[in-house]
């Protein structure tokens, strides 16, 4: 398993403790990342030998920075420190002068060439951190690709605030102000996925640039290139502030035709103020990235609405891609790109184990392509098993309204401070405006518009309208096909409402949002609602029939968010018509449950969950010697959780599976040599899991009890196939391994297939032991249970035996086993007892 651990560097004492603490193993080749806002190119060096004295075969590299991401946050004035563990890959760093003899920077082709050497056929995943802004990065990353395209790469470009000097990259050998360093990780069964957050979308017609000067572009179109991006935009920079220029250049980037991968502009008046380059006399506009003439260019915009979808889409895909370890490398730009974007789009990775910098420009890789952008987020996940990440994906709508009311602030400006009426200019502007409004597949206005008349105060009530079996019908039908129905359930919509009451707008490719003013009252919009739902339940995707949603708002603030609130808790009580109201508790509802799930994630992710045992008594013997095995997860101040909790969360959320392979595998390492002998439950769904199912299989292979190893089948969901069932029942057998039937008496009602299980140990629902002083019915299916079981060889444990009168009844029965809190309570395991 890897493992990662990162902290804030604030003594050398520090780094020892958190050595003791986390029982790191220091002979062994960790990857230690360092990104430093406190140090430059003279104190960084001591700080590195002090960390190589403490982990001698580590693989060190870092670079300068004006902040450093940590835990989902963006630290500053410090120093992060990052010590990540493998449990096979290796990992070599390496240097290479980006300047030759000539003080000349070497080519893009050149430093691929000379870095191709540090890397083999079964290297991964390679970081990147160059000391300065390197101007031939995309032909650096293009020759990678090609001569390594089984390698993603992340990292980016070194910074410094200027107060600690230039900026700087190092390995555990070497610092340098003039180079790029890079860490090699290789390993033969690693998965890496990657992702880049950005949200360019292109606007008007191609464009080739005529005329370059190093960094600076002169001509686009053979115009002169502030003239051609002032006519574009139909503005002025004369006429503006600095701010506002920078502002301007982030949210309309240009991009080379043919992806969407914006390239940073900047622009230099060259005035006694801002004098960018000494020999120029007249403004300049000039990239990052070296331009070459004959490079086709497309002028873009950095719409708000797509990076908030781009980024729950990356969220979601590291979610459900294998993850342990996150790396991240946030643009500096964001920081100012739409009001905290950076902080904004972090929030999902609040205690996980993300770490990482910002730079000033980022190499990343996006399905399976390396790129050099800017303005941009990019985060890779590595993992050497099928772990999963929990991400609070919420969080991103929560705070989504500020980035798209900071970003028409700069639209409203570009709009309606437009100095030009040239004929050209005016239907560029309809085009960004069009960018900007309207749903691009659907031809509808879109949440950008929808959020900007709300800030107007065109309407005051909506309905969230989605389709719950949405995924059924994709799977059913082409995405072609779906969207033409969707166009045609749309339409059918629109005609049944009065277009000069109503409103509506597209929301997440399928949602639909109606909105109303004041012109209505409450219970008619309510009403009429009501009628379209009615009306909609004849209406079909082929010959699918559709389910659909409404959620209500009226008259509040935050209307969207609160939106999504209600439709969370509709899904939860299956219910598909609901109108919000503050007595709902749907924020504290929302807040408990995210809560949650960030603890369930820091759980998964430092190795918190935790078997507790609950012991079982022989009545026979009159002793214990036997234990069911019962899921906890604890969270970072030790507070411990029952599956109470967060079972349903877990479930819904897709990490059932995690969870309790991580208990089964915990369990096996407990048990594996004891005389005693454990119950551990197994869900339905276990035995679908090859990951689970292969543990179990192995372990009992090698294991030098097997039939100290109890496995117990819940019921917890519908058997649809009992064939899997009796399948894997025969599989423990054969290895060894015992069966038992969990709640016998409630569930697993098929009783052939109960003879087919040939269960070991039968486990009476704890429902009517409780009741077998008291109920007759009870007591009868009690006893009747005892004379089968006894019948067909099945040993019998009752569970909830609470009180003496139970335990009298069990033994007048002839019961083997009780379990309750009259003999032993669940209590966690330490050192040879269940303490």
């Amino acid at each position: 398993m890897m493992k990662s651990i990162g902290f804030i560097y604030k003594s050398d004492n520090q780094i020892d403790e958190i050595i003791k603490a986390n029982n790191l193993d220091t002979t062994k080749e960790y990857l230690i990342r360092i990104h430093t806002c406190v140090h430059n190119a003279d104190t960084i060096k001591p700080f590195i030998d002090a960390v190589r004295s403490r982990f001698p075969k580590a693989g060190i590299i870092g670079c300068s920075t004006t902040g450093v991401i940590f835990e989902g946050e963006i630290h500053q004035d410090c120093c992060l420190v990052c010590i990540t563990g493998y449990k096979s890959a290796s990992v070599r760093t390496a240097v290479v002068n980006l300047i030759d003899e000539e003080c000349n920077e070497i080519s893009g082709c050149v430093l691929a060439e000379s870095l191709s050497s540090y890397v083999n056929p079964n290297t991964r995943f390679l970081l990147n951190f160059f000391s300065n802004i390197y101007t031939m990065s995309s032909e650096y990353v293009k020759c990678m690709d090609e001569l390594m395209p089984q390698v993603q790469m992340l990292g980016g470009f070194a910074n410094t605030s200027g107060v600690n000097g230039r900026s700087f990259v190092f390995n555990e050998e070497v610092v340098s102000e003039t180079a790029a360093v890079i860490a090699a990780i290789d390993s033969e069964r690693m998965n890496v996925h990657s992702e880049i957050v950005y949200a360019s979308e292109t606007v008007g017609d191609v464009h080739t640039i005529t005329e370059t000067d190093g960094l600076i572009i002169r001509k686009i179109d053979g115009i002169n290139a502030v003239d051609w991006y002032e006519k574009m935009l139909g503005i002025e920079f004369s006429g503006m502030r600095e701010s506002e220029i920078n502002e301007t250049l982030a949210i309309f980037p240009i991009v080379r035709d043919g992806t969407a991968i914006p390239l940073g502009l900047m622009y230099s008046p060259q005035n006694d103020v801002i004098n960018k380059f000494k020999d120029e006399p007249k403004p300049i506009i000039c990239t990052l990235d070296k331009m070459k003439v004959g490079e086709k260019i497309r002028m873009a915009y950095s719409a708000i609405t797509n990076t908030i979808e781009t980024c729950e889409e990356v969220c979601q895909s590291l979610c459900d891609n294998p993850s342990e370890v996150l790396f991240g490398y946030s643009c500096t730009s964001r920081e100012n790109l739409f009001k905290n974007c950076a902080e904004w789009e972090l929030s999902p990775f609040k205690k996980t184990n993300l770490c990482g910098a910002l730079l000033e420009g980022e190499i990343g890789n996006k399905n399976k392509r390396n790129y050099y952008c800017n303005y941009s987020f990019a985060i890779a996940s590595l993992s050497e098993n099928n772990s999963r990440l929990i991400l609070d994906i919420n969080k991103l709508k929560e705070n989504a309204n500020s980035l798209v009311n900071t970003q028409q602030k700069v639209i409203n400006f570009i709009l309606t401070n437009s100095c030009s009426n040239d004929e050209n200019s005016i239907m560029q502007r309809k085009n960004i405006e069009k960018s900007l409004f309207i749903d691009e597949i659907t031809g509808i206005e879109n949440i950008s518009k929808c959020l900007y008349d709300f800030s107007l105060k065109k309407f005051d009530k909506i309905c969230m309208l989605t389709i719950r079996n949405e995924s059924t019908l994709k799977a059913f039908l082409s995405e072609s096909k779906f969207n033409i129905y969707f166009k045609q359930y749309y339409n059918s919509i629109i005609s049944a409402l009065d277009e000069e009451i109503f409103h509506c707008y597209i929301y997440k490719k399928t949602a639909l949002i109606i909105t109303a003013g004041e012109g209505i009252d409450d219970n008619d919009f309510v009403d009429k609602m009501t009628y379209l739902q009615n009306m909609l339940t004849n209406f079909k995707f082929s010959s699918y029939v559709l389910v659909s949603e409404f959620a209500i708002v009226l008259k509040e603030d935050e209307i969207i968010r609160k939106a999504e609130l209600t439709l969370v808790r509709m899904r939860n009580k299956n219910i598909r018509f609901l109108v919000y109201t503050p007595q709902m508790g749907l924020e504290q509802y929302n807040a408990t449950k995210m809560k949650m799930l960030t603890i369930l994630n820091d759980a998964l992710s430092n190795g918190r969950v935790v078997p507790y045992f609950q012991g079982i008594r022989d009545n026979f013997e009159k002793d214990i010697y036997l234990y069911e095995a019962l899921m906890r997860i604890e969270d970072d101040k030790g507070n411990i959780y029952t599956p109470y909790h967060f079972m349903d969360i877990a479930k819904e959320y897709g990490y059932y599976q995690d969870i309790s392979y991580a208990m089964i595998t915990k369990v096996f390492e407990i048990f594996r040599d004891r005389k005693e002998s454990v119950t551990i439950n197994i869900n339905i769904s276990d035995i679908y899991s090859y990951k689970i199912v292969n543990a179990i299989i192995t372990f009992l292979e090698n294991a030098p009890h097997p039939d100290h190893f109890i496995f117990e089948l819940t019921e917890t969901e519908e058997i649809t196939d009992y064939q899997v069932v009796i399948e894997f029942s025969e599989k423990i057998h054969n290895l060894g391994g015992k069966i038992a039937i969990d709640d016998f008496g409630s569930g697993f009602s098929n009783l052939v297939s109960i003879f087919k299980i040939n269960a070991n140990y039968i486990k009476v629902d704890g429902e009517i032991v409780k009741n077998i002083v008291n109920d007759t019915v009870a007591s009868e299916l009690f006893e009747f249970i005892a004379m089968w079981s006894g019948h067909h060889n099945k040993e019998v444990v009752a569970e909830f035996v609470e009180n003496e009168k139970i335990q009298e009844i069990v033994e007048n029965n002839k019961i083997k086993f009780s379990q309750g809190y009259l003999f032993s309570k669940p209590e966690r395991f330490c050192n040879n007892a269940v303490m």
